[in-house]
């Protein structure tokens, strides 16, 4: 997320003309252009960051609770803990907006970047590199054909001194043999209608020649094989992506133990992750909320493989909290791949050569994400299975399930949060659409001395639902129902979902809980009692989708707010709309203050489910539907006093939401 921060001493010079076919950075340098050297160089750093509002020193930045600011400072693709980059975003050459950011990147279509049509876009980025032993800086670089990019390597002795000068740059590396600091500077020029660049930028001890300790697939191989990272109770994971959807070129994979391991399979004691896209990602890998709140420790990972065809790919492991020592990590060479991604379809080539043949436990394939959650086998500290907070006044189980094709059994699951199933076609273990039958069963217990009453929704498109109570049956069928159970104390009411799918695609989602609902009216009133919104530091992030494209009809919005927000915003105001039935599930791993989710959908059964029960939660009853006719953006100015979103993310479907 990111606070637009003007720059004065810039935007007073913006009109001195640069070409932009202009490419050697001497010329750049005498002119007296808003990016040039002469121009930054009457302005000393600190009185920059005065100027924007910023801390004044790199290590009161790298403090700040940020993952952004706490990289490791050898193979992650930053130059360290305390460097971020000055970036300056330019249409053609106005200077719209500015920011810190840990490397130089970015990724947009049109003008969805702070409106810069995608063809006048132009960017500059500078960094200091403070150095006190010789050391080696790698640099990679993925732009696309036409794109003109100049980078700079200088040494402020003083005075500045050029060391290194380089014009449309693939992969280079510069000596930095005296200690002191070092300047680099990077000027993009883009003229196509899509921005798609990344880089790779880290510092290796020593004076020596070298670059990235690229891999081929067999030595990877071999050193999996040598650290005995793969045995035969490893859960291997290949999760295969195309590209990032962040506009910094950011994909987080969020590691979650929450799940139990299957019992038709052998346990697994260990686990391997395989990380493989086509376009140039900067992964980072994660723990959710979950694993700090319920009984389950995910298994130890044995090593951590990661690849493009592009270059400058990137891999982040924030994980120190979980494990006592550092995760291997190996990075395959580009060569490896052809001009396909060097798999085939399935994906099963590059991970048939890192494992010996051994197929992948879970396989993720994807197009463009900016973050995947994924379920890996956990070993349980108990057996208690958790339950929901009991000022709810019962505790619901998790649900089992059993998956058929016909009346033939395919597969059993456990620790289900609730009954639901989304995927089309034979997308789920080769079970036809219209075949597909499921059964799932839970127990709730009351625990007040009366009863207790739980709404029971279902969106269940063209299918026919069983529910039975205690033995007492209820037959929904062929469109969406609710009902009010109610639920005496004293006993064990045993819960089963009957489902049988008469379509080419199976949706089918279900809440099992207690519904308040509110008129947009009553939302916008209550909101504005409690003050919920802040006119100045509270960002607003309208989430728009028609559909969940999750197995269990979830869509995971990571709040991730780092040093990118900046300090005006405070607190996020969550919007969450939907047409068809989705399980918002809301990651705060930074606590991040959250002041209200809002949300609303055409189908029955959405929820939303976060880790803490302090946030208010609005379900609207009469609006934010995702339809045609729903005047979604006079909804919203409604709740909000009349404000817009700062951030909106919309599309057709999705299974993650990285707001950032």
């Amino acid at each position: 997320m990111t606070s637009s921060v003007e720059d004065t001493a810039c935007s007073k010079s913006t009109e001195t003309t640069w070409s932009k076919s202009t490419r050697n950075l001497s010329e750049f340098y005498a002119s007296d252009h808003p990016w040039s050297g002469a121009h930054r160089r009457r302005r000393k750093k600190n009185d920059v960051m005065k100027e924007k509002g910023e801390p004044k020193d790199l290590a009161s930045i790298s403090s700040a609770k940020s993952s952004h600011a706490t990289i490791s400072s050898s193979g992650t693709g930053t130059l360290g803990p305390l460097l971020l980059f000055e970036a300056f975003y330019y249409n053609d050459f106005t200077l719209v907006h500015s920011e810190n950011v840990t490397r130089p990147s970015l990724h947009y279509a049109g003008d969805e970047w702070y409106g810069i049509p995608a063809e006048n876009f132009s960017g500059y980025w500078s960094a200091t590199v403070p150095v006190s032993a010789p050391q080696l800086l790698i640099m990679e670089f993925d732009y696309g054909d036409f794109v003109n990019l100049t980078v700079q390597v200088s040494q402020v002795i003083p005075p500045i001194v050029t060391i290194a000068s380089f014009t449309n740059p693939q992969s280079e590396a510069v000596s930095l043999e005296q200690p002191g600091e070092y300047w680099l500077e990077i000027i993009l020029h883009n003229p196509l209608y899509f921005v798609e660049w990344n880089s790779y930028l880290d510092l290796l001890s020593g004076n020596r020649n070298g670059g990235r300790p690229y891999l081929t697939l067999e030595q990877a191989s071999e050193k999996l094989v040598n650290l005995k990272a793969i045995g035969p109770q490893t859960y291997i994971v290949h999760v295969r992506v195309d590209g990032s959807s962040d506009p910094y070129n950011e994909l987080v994979i969020l590691l979650d133990a929450a799940s139990n391991q299957d019992s038709t399979t052998t346990p697994h004691d260990s686990i391997v992750l395989i990380l493989e896209t086509t376009k140039s990602v900067n992964w980072r890998v994660e723990m959710t909320d979950t694993i700090n709140t319920n009984n389950n420790l995910l298994l130890p990972i044995h090593a951590i493989v990661y690849g493009s065809r592009e270059p400058a790919t990137s891999l982040q492991v924030n994980l120190d909290d979980y494990y006592q020592f550092p995760i291997p990590t190996f990075v395959i060479g580009n060569d490896n791949y052809n001009n396909n991604g060097g798999i085939s379809s399935d994906g099963s080539w590059i991970l048939e050569e890192l494992t010996g043949g051994r197929p992948a436990d879970l396989y993720v394939d994807r197009h463009d994400q900016n973050a995947i959650r994924i379920s890996l086998p956990s070993s349980s500290m108990d057996n208690t299975p958790q339950q929901q907070p009991s000022d709810l006044g019962y505790d619901l189980s998790t649900f089992d399930a059993r998956y058929y094709d016909g009346t033939t059994l395919v597969r059993e699951e456990s620790g289900l949060a609730r009954p639901a199933m989304n995927y089309p076609w034979d997308d789920f273990y080769g079970i036809t659409s219209e075949d597909f039958r499921a059964i799932w069963n839970a127990t709730l217990v009351v625990l007040t001395d009366h009863a207790q009453f739980l709404d029971i929704e279902f969106s269940l498109s063209w299918s026919t639902v069983t529910l039975e109570i205690n033995g007492q049956r209820q037959v929904l069928g062929q469109n969406d129902d609710s009902t009010l159970v109610e639920f005496e104390q004293g006993r064990v009411h045993e819960i089963i979902v009957e489902y049988e799918n008469n379509w080419h695609t199976v949706g089918f989602n279900s809440f099992f809980g207690k519904r308040q609902w509110w008129t947009l009216d009553e939302a916008t009133t209550r909101i504005d009692d409690n003050q919920l919104i802040d006119p100045v530091t509270t960002y607003i992030v309208h989430v728009h989708y028609y559909e969940s494209d999750d197995l269990y009809q979830e869509i995971l919005v990571l709040i991730d707010p780092p040093l990118l927000l900046g300090d005006q915003y405070q607190s996020i105001f969550l919007i969450l709309e939907s047409y068809n039935s989705i399980n918002w599930r809301i990651e705060n791993p930074t606590d991040f203050a959250v002041d209200a989710i809002v949300f609303g959908s055409y189908e029955p059964a959405t929820s939303v489910e976060m880790s803490t029960t302090e946030t208010p939660v609005f379900a609207i009853s009469d609006g934010l539907t995702g339809t045609e006719s729903n005047d979604s953006d006079g909804q919203i100015r409604s709740l909000t006093g009349g404000r817009d979103p700062h951030r909106t993310f919309t599309g057709y479907a999705t299974n993650s939401v990285r707001v950032s």
